[in-house]
């Protein structure tokens, strides 16, 4: 995943509890194509239930944005980070200066990512199917219950998703 996606909630009953939620809790919600270190728009986990949050994406110190899902659990560098699933539409990727748009079949996807103060990072895994064609990585999208699961149980189970690739 190079580094950009987007969020476009529509209008949907989803959509209207997202907005809800974000007023409550005074929260921007950026939509449109979103940038590293840009603050985004997750779901956490506290206690037993779901809420919405920002977050930035992106460890500036580190100069980070994405993290292996290979390596998060053997590296101590990720020792400590809280689980959380970023919100979107898709993303975008490169190749040989063309710009693609990938959306999975849902209006909204998750991504799975971890956090601490500092910000987030998304997890991204090996590309499947045709995104083969044109990066090797993939970030890890989740259906709702495969996010909470994820939120809540740790798991990084997913099933391979239908996506759509279109040149922009």
């Amino acid at each position: 995943m190079c580094g950009r996606y987007f969020l476009s909630l529509g209008k949907s009953s989803l959509s209207d509890k997202i907005r809800s939620k974000a007023k409550q809790h005074s929260l921007f919600i950026k939509e449109g194509e979103i940038f590293p270190f840009d603050d985004v728009l997750v779901f956490i986990r506290t206690g037993e239930t779901i809420d919405i949050d920002t977050m930035r994406w992106g460890l500036k110190a580190k100069r980070q944005i994405n993290a292996r899902r290979e390596t998060i659990e053997s590296s101590n560098v990720y020792k400590g980070m809280q689980r959380c699933a970023v919100l979107a539409s898709g993303f975008y990727e490169w190749r040989d200066h063309i710009k693609y748009s990938i959306k999975a079949d849902d209006q909204i996807m998750y991504m799975a990512a971890i956090y601490n103060d500092d910000g987030l990072l998304i997890i991204t895994e090996h590309s499947y199917r045709d995104m083969l064609k044109i990066h090797d990585r993939i970030p890890l999208i989740l259906n709702n219950k495969e996010m909470l699961d994820y939120l809540f149980r740790g798991y990084l189970r997913h099933s391979l998703k239908n996506i759509t690739i279109k040149e922009v």
